[in-house]
């Protein structure tokens, strides 16, 4: 089985990963040292965005199986009123490479929050469209931008549209708890749910109207 590489975002780099099968990813020999790594790495993600002398919990958690998906589910729910686009997409770009009926749980209830901040939001409905449409890679702007009209000075009207992704040929899984045999049609009730409810942020509203 041949592995895949995955681009782990940090603050001050872009690290390449190897990202193993997920038979592999699972297994830990049996190593106790091994183990100590993933629970101290696990320690760290759970609290949300690691600080910039920790990223290496990253790399850690990948080999990690269970023990990594749980502790990103535990980490997403200390990051709902963060505001910061930049870790919010560090962290989060880690939590889109799992595909894991525990994260899924965390991610929707953080889209659904509404009293967490849009921009938290804006990055767990991003998850949700990666496990229902695995080759859009969104960026922030991308997801939010909405669509754009503008009327030119001979009367016609030009308009731009959102939901901009790149497409990529292969994306790397981490593999945990499986997902619901109908995960699908759950995401997209929830996302129905934030494009059609009033209360729902704009930005929020633009990046679940992404999922077609």
């Amino acid at each position: 089985m041949r592995a895949r590489i995955s681009k782990i975002s940090t603050p001050c780099a872009m690290v390449l990963a190897l990202t193993m099968p997920s038979m592999a990813l699972a297994q830990n020999n049996g190593n106790k040292s091994d183990q100590k790594a993933c629970d101290n790495a696990a320690k760290i993600i759970a609290k949300g965005h690691p600080e910039k002398k920790e990223a290496d919990a990253y790399l850690t958690l990948i080999a990690c199986g269970a023990v990594g998906a749980n502790a990103y589910a535990s980490g997403i729910a200390n990051i709902i009123h963060d505001t910061n686009t930049a870790e919010l997409n560090d962290f989060m770009r880690q939590v889109d490479n799992w595909r894991d009926s525990t994260i899924m749980v965390a991610v929707t209830n953080l889209a659904l929050n509404a009293a967490a901040s849009p921009q938290a939001r804006v990055f767990a409905v991003r998850h949700l469209v990666t496990l229902v449409e695995p080759f859009r890679n969104f960026s922030y702007l991308g997801l939010t931008m909405g669509d754009v009209s503008r009327t030119e000075a001979d009367g016609s009207v030009i308009t731009t549209t959102g939901c901009r992704a790149s497409m990529g040929s292969e994306k790397a899984d981490l593999t945990g708890a499986p997902l619901p045999a109908n995960y699908a049609v759950q995401i997209r009730n929830t996302i129905a749910t934030l494009v059609t409810a009033p209360a729902t942020p704009t930005l929020v509203r633009n990046a679940a109207r992404c999922l077609p």
